[in-house]
């Protein structure tokens, strides 16, 4: 399967793999595309339903997301990668660690958690799949905004707020269910953290509600070697709402990997 995508930086020789989070799509990269190609080759794809790329015909699972990560690699004729996740972005990067680590160059791990959904979320999320079925996706946007951004952003940030709108309504309501239920039925990531051995960076935003600056430190413990960033004002998405911040601490995190 093919997914879309934007590049940067076709003469670089190392590549960076951006992965969205839920319910986004590759254009929530926008300004890491933009930003970092002078050191980079930057990809962000749209993953299967969302943005330009076409749904799964099936129901997928995380590591079927991962699979297609891979194929995007031999599509670009890319042996390894630097990736880079941000929420269930994160998740299918613990799943593409599990089937090929050897690809694997260094990990940038944004907004997100190794465990899996409690009965109340995946709860949560099967009711919101079947607003989906009955509503389509309207209230999409509406019922997940006010976790994903900063208070200050919703409050006085309306062009930051106005472009998640759009990123969300760009997608394809067959997409976001089947990314729902794969959200749900994911397995729990925490014991593959202690098998990472790649320089890892873990940004978080500082008001991030759904996966807190705690989870971030949790996960930095675990992972052998990680760094963290916690950057400022800014939430769930946090390469997206302070992007500045975010590709200051991702050019330091190369630099001190000796990934550049």
């Amino acid at each position: 399967m093919n997914l879309a995508f934007s590049e940067s930086g076709k003469s670089k020789i190392l590549s960076l793999i951006l992965v969205h989070a839920f319910p986004l799509n590759g254009g929530m990269w926008k300004h890491q595309v933009n930003d970092l190609s002078d050191i980079l080759h930057v990809y962000a794809p749209d993953l299967p339903g969302f943005g330009r790329s076409k749904p799964f015909e099936d129901a997928p699972s995380m590591a079927d997301y991962a699979k297609t990560l891979i194929q995007f690699m031999d599509e670009q004729e890319l042996e390894k990668a630097i990736f880079g996740g941000c929420s269930m972005g994160g998740y299918i990067l613990f799943e593409l660690w599990r089937q090929v680590p050897e690809r694997i160059a260094g990990l940038i791990l944004c907004d997100t958690r190794a465990e899996a959904d409690t009965p109340e979320a995946q709860e949560k999320r099967l009711h919101t799949i079947e607003d989906i079925r009955n509503q389509g996706t309207d209230n999409l946007a509406a019922s997940t905004i006010p976790n994903l951004l900063s208070f200050n952003t919703l409050e006085s940030r309306e062009d930051v707020v106005a472009e998640v709108i759009e990123l969300i309504h760009d997608n394809s309501p067959i997409g976001i269910i089947h990314a729902l239920q794969a959200l749900a039925a994911r397995p729990d990531s925490t014991s593959t953290l202690a098998g990472i051995n790649v320089p890892t960076l873990i940004l978080v935003g500082s008001e991030d509600i759904l996966t807190p600056p705690s989870l971030a430190r949790s996960m930095q413990s675990a992972i052998p070697n990680a760094q963290l960033e916690i950057l400022p004002d800014a939430g769930h998405l946090s390469p997206f709402e302070n992007p500045q911040a975010a590709n200051q601490a991702i050019r330091k995190f190369l630099k001190k990997s000796k990934l550049k």
